[in-house]
């Protein structure tokens, strides 16, 4: 997206097509409205930041249009506290508009409005699409419970121009996706595929084997979400999943839930939608996405509103002896929130700044660049520069893509920690690697005997390693550009115009002077 401001960066290879086919026909457009204005990486920030916002604003209306301004505030506050959604958003990536646009389909259900509906569902399929199948399946569902006489007549899909319209979005969507098959990037991995595969495990990249269970889907992980038990002891944990309890049990006596039961029939189709499709998607796994992401964000919404219920039938209680007690409960939720979201999806490069400002300012825009790719992922944002392999573009849930990016990954790492330098510049002759980032940090015996890489490379990079007491990349014959005590680039031999291999003057010292054993 960075080329849109500036055409001459990250000429096309495998990665920069990939990075620009996967995300969302939405989301893409927006960045590029967004170029003439701002850069990427600043409207990321700026659209996380509208995205909460708006998330929250539609939390707080659709409590109102539920019960009262109370009840809009109690949502307000479980929002405030829950970091899930603020770090979903985080980025400014596709996902970060799952929880706001599903609101606004939910929110357009309460107001009875076609246009929003049709507005959140058009938007869905451009930008989040797992979503819109979501919302799409509810609507199928208010549709089927009204012709068999379960609910009262819905605001969609209630003329033939409704049923148009969605198969439009859908056409959208599957258009979409055929242009990653088309590119070849496509299709998704089959279960047997994935299930002797450890990239698809929690040790790997994508852990989805083996699938969590629906009833922890729906009843343990959006409790995880809303909190940090993970982060804290067990006693801590135990006393605050107690007084969670209590209050609720307290807010709920006072709760006023017959208001809930016009509303019933949105809720429970969006949230059967979403058990149907998380179980269809577990049966064939992957052809309709993650399981998970049908469940985890309407369950998180879910678990929102009820607690929200009950705070609410605590502020009613509250409100009758003291009015200003309301004002000073959703204070202390916000500041509670302000604490809990502080820097939530927010990392520090600084370290690091050096290496990226030498990238920019030394290393050509044609150039291609290798090392860990844990490192390569800023190199690439911004240095903006291509690079061989990156850990956030290591995908193997597109199986074309996987197939061309897994062996570059495996030679990288092979010629990375080798301790002969010949097949060190064969692998930069393969793939015409120019420059090298070495970090030092990555031989030494802390990170060789943890974990340097995701499975399976992790067990490839310790067997590889034993018995060399000399890495290649850390050769004092080799002349490099210090970036600082760790990090540092090392230059190489590249094909020039004839074919034959020519080296970068006053960067390299000749290889003549140095072991070149094969």
């Amino acid at each position: 997206m960075q080329r849109w401001c500036q055409p001459g960066i990250y000429p096309e290879d495998l990665l920069s097509s990939y990075a620009r086919m996967y995300v969302p026909w939405g989301v893409q457009g927006l960045y590029y409205a967004a170029s003439f204005f701002c850069s990427p990486l600043y409207f990321s920030n700026i659209l996380t930041g509208v995205l909460y916002v708006l998330t929250g604003s539609l939390i707080f209306l659709s409590g109102n249009r539920i019960g009262d301004y109370r009840l809009g505030l109690a949502a307000l506050c479980i929002y405030w506290v829950s970091p899930f959604f603020l770090h979903s958003m985080a980025g400014g990536l596709a996902r970060g508009f799952a929880a706001p646009l599903l609101m606004l389909y939910f929110y357009g259900w309460l107001c009875r409005s076609r246009i929003i509906l049709g507005l959140a569902l058009l938007l869905q399929s451009l930008f989040i699409p797992y979503i819109f199948i979501l919302c799409a399946g509810a609507s199928g569902l208010g549709w089927l419970g009204w012709l068999i006489g379960l609910n009262s007549r819905p605001s969609f899909l209630t003329r033939i121009s409704d049923f148009i319209f969605i198969g439009g979005c859908f056409s959208l969507l599957l258009l979409w996706h055929m242009q990653m098959s088309k590119a070849g990037f496509g299709p998704l991995p089959t279960y047997a595929e994935m299930l002797d595969n450890p990239v698809y495990t929690a040790q790997g990249r994508f852990p989805i084997i083996p699938v969590p269970s629906i009833f922890y889907e729906l009843f343990t992980r959006p409790w995880e979400k809303l909190i940090p038990f993970k982060d804290m002891s067990n006693f801590a944990a135990a006393n605050a999943l107690i007084a969670i309890a209590a209050a609720a049990l307290l807010g709920a006596k006072s709760a006023q839930w017959k208001k809930w039961h016009p509303h019933l029939t949105a809720i429970i189709c969006i949230l059967f939608s979403s058990v149907l499709l998380s179980l269809l998607a577990k049966l064939i796994l992957l052809k309709l996405f993650v399981p998970s992401r049908y469940l985890e964000y309407s369950t998180a919404l879910g678990y929102c509103f009820l607690l929200a219920i009950c705070l609410h039938g605590i502020m009613r209680q509250w409100h009758k002896a003291r009015k200003w007690i309301t004002s000073i409960l959703v204070g202390i939720f916000f500041v509670v929130g302000i604490m809990r979201t502080e820097l939530l999806g927010l990392y520090d490069y600084s370290p690091e700044a050096a290496l990226y400002e030498t990238v920019l300012r030394e290393i050509p825009r044609h150039a291609v660049i290798a090392g860990n790719p844990y490192l390569m992922d800023n190199v690439l944002t911004f240095g903006q520069r291509n690079v061989l392999a990156s850990y956030e573009l290591a995908h193997p849930w597109n199986t074309g893509y996987w197939k061309k990016f897994a062996p570059r990954l495996q030679d990288m790492l092979k010629a990375y920690y080798s301790g002969n330098i010949v097949e060190v510049i064969d692998f930069c002759l393969k793939y015409g690697v120019e420059y090298m980032v070495v970090d030092r940090r990555d031989f030494s015996k802390a990170s060789l005997s943890g974990k340097p890489m995701f499975a399976p490379y992790d067990s490839q990079i310790k067997e590889q390693v034993k018995g060399i007491s000399t890495f290649a990349l850390l050769s004092e014959d080799l002349k490099r550009i210090v970036i600082n005590k760790n990090i540092s680039i090392v230059p190489f031999p590249v094909f020039d115009s004839l074919g034959t291999i020519e080296f970068r003057s006053g960067l390299l010292d000749d290889y003549s002077r140095m072991p070149l054993e094969r």
